[in-house]
């Protein structure tokens, strides 16, 4: 069986195209490597099946490592994965209540999402922080603001 060069172009742009549909942000390397071995053929027409496959294989692998250390090194989540860690870029922050929170448990919207909260009982209005995610409760903990008193010099 020998491959030409509009063979591995097909193939690439079936596996980019397939990166589309399905998460995972690898067979697009593998469609850059079916590429990458087209355009060898076209320069070079005869290049054994042996040799296309090699050079398939290790574009591949190198590409998807690349990637890793790339999104790595200028990713998001510096390889720690954020879905499912409510607490993320939360802690840290403050909010007004607009509702009260009573018998220790309030809600709170934060941009279009709605929270559950955990803390002590507090009017609305009260500024509070959030501290941590409560994964018992599924709460974020949340903290009353204190009333910052300006120093006198």
């Amino acid at each position: 069986m020998t491959f030409v060069w509009w063979h591995w172009l097909t193939l690439g742009l079936i596996l980019i195209g397939a990166e589309l549909l399905l998460p995972g942000f690898v067979l697009l390397w593998f469609g850059v490597a079916a590429l990458t071995v087209g355009v060898i053929l076209t320069l070079a027409p005869d290049v054994a099946v042996s040799w296309q496959l090699a050079i398939f294989a290790a574009t591949a692998v190198l590409t998807t490592l690349l990637s890793r250390v790339w999104l790595r090194r200028f990713g998001g989540s510096g390889g720690r994965p954020s879905l499912n860690r409510p607490d993320e870029g939360l802690t840290g922050r403050v909010f007004r209540l607009e509702r009260p929170i009573e018998h220790g448990f309030g809600e709170l919207w934060i941009g279009d999402v709605h929270w559950r909260i955990a803390g002590p009982d507090l009017p609305a209005g009260r500024d509070i922080r959030i501290v941590s995610w409560d994964k018992t409760a599924g709460a974020l903990t949340v903290v009353p603001v204190e009333a910052e008193t300006p120093s006198n010099p």
